[in-house]
């Protein structure tokens, strides 16, 4: 799959692109995200016009990668590029982005919408035959751990002693015709990481969709750090600890959430309409969403996340015959219907790589 790093605009917000004047002026209400989830390495310029002609006063930024302080490693993939050059383009790029969004919002929270490695439960195998495993992370982390009850109640056998073979995610993929014989194509976007994902990205938007909800709080909790860049031979973007006069506020998902974003995941790959594709029809339809995003950079979660944003509208429901059909083909309202069309076009170009 060739990389692409591009901005993704869900719905059509522009004047040019609306289907009405009505529909501009009602969306031009709705409040704004700019959603970083790739290594902004756009040029310079061509970055600082998108952040001066899209952050308004209202506007909600989302970044995707943890808050490391120098001395905790390698920052996160989405602060950083193994070019020099490009390196120094993204942490340049996130400069401006921080302080010209903080100086039109007059100082809004900027909202961290991942949670670390160390935190995630999964990471899904795509096998040389488009199989995919799920690898419990979470458990191979408790064998290992010598203050985890698992430790200390003796051998417990084999790490991969829990992974399946995803059928869920293989449903939800087959849908759109992403098949076995597709994914092994697919899965050389994930070579660097041995053929793994953690479908990262798809994690992140469901945090995101909490943003606005009265589980914020509960879910998210905020820290005031300061961002620096290192004198190093390769520059290295860091969050240090500061006092709340001397930094930004960022509001990070809390470990206690994670149980509860991956059962949200679940029902959002189901092939069935549920409650949380509702929420997705909700989040998208109630936001101007802008995303940088880096499709097959160096995964396929992009993909994968504007896929599970498709699925939202297209989920099994009965329909007063009684026959089951996709939600978009009895209750989809028109407003929705251009929001789907937006989703489906941005993935053209990926679909169009695997014919």
């Amino acid at each position: 799959m060739e990389p692409q790093y591009t901005w993704a605009r869900i719905g059509k917000h522009d004047a040019t692109e609306s289907p009405c004047l009505d529909w501009y002026v009602q969306m031009q209400g709705d409040p704004h995200i700019i959603d970083i989830m790739g290594a902004p390495i756009q040029g310079r310029e061509e970055f600082k016009g998108c952040a001066k002609r899209w952050i308004e006063e209202g506007t909600t930024l989302c970044i995707s990668g943890e808050l490391k302080r120098y001395t905790e490693g390698s920052p996160a993939s989405n602060y950083r590029n193994k070019d020099p050059e490009l390196n120094d383009n993204v942490i340049d790029n996130y400069f401006h982005l921080f302080t010209h969004h903080q100086e039109v919002t007059r100082g809004k929270p900027i909202i961290v919408n991942t949670i670390p490695r160390s935190w995630r439960k999964y990471s899904w195998l795509i096998q040389e035959d488009g199989n995919i495993i799920r690898e419990d992370q979470a458990f191979r982390r408790s064998i290992d751990d010598p203050g985890s009850q698992l430790y200390l109640s003796g051998p417990v056998g084999d790490p991969d002693a829990h992974d399946i073979e995803d059928t869920d995610l293989k449903m939800f993929l087959d849908y759109y015709g992403i098949y076995p014989e597709q994914l092994i194509k697919i899965r050389e976007s994930c070579k660097g990481a041995r053929y793994h994902t953690y479908l990262i990205d798809m994690i992140s938007f469901l945090y995101q969709m909490k943003m606005d909800t009265s589980e914020f709080h509960k879910m998210f909790s905020s820290d005031y750090r300061k961002v620096t860049a290192s004198s190093d031979e390769k520059s290295i973007l860091s969050f240090e600890d500061t006092t709340d006069n001397a930094g930004y506020v960022f509001f990070s998902p809390n470990k206690s959430s994670v149980d509860q974003i991956y059962r949200e995941f679940e029902l959002a790959i189901s092939l069935e309409d549920n409650e949380v594709k509702a929420d997705i029809r909700n989040h998208l339809m109630e936001h101007r969403i802008d995303r940088w995003t880096d499709f097959d950079a160096n995964d396929t979660d992009d993909a994968f996340t504007i896929l599970m944003m498709i699925h939202a509208f297209k989920g099994l429901v009965t329909s007063d015959d009684g026959y089951t059909i996709p939600y978009s083909d009895t209750q989809m309202t028109s407003e929705e219907g251009i929001i789907l069309d937006s989703l489906e076009i941005i993935m053209k170009p990926w679909f169009s790589q695997l014919e």
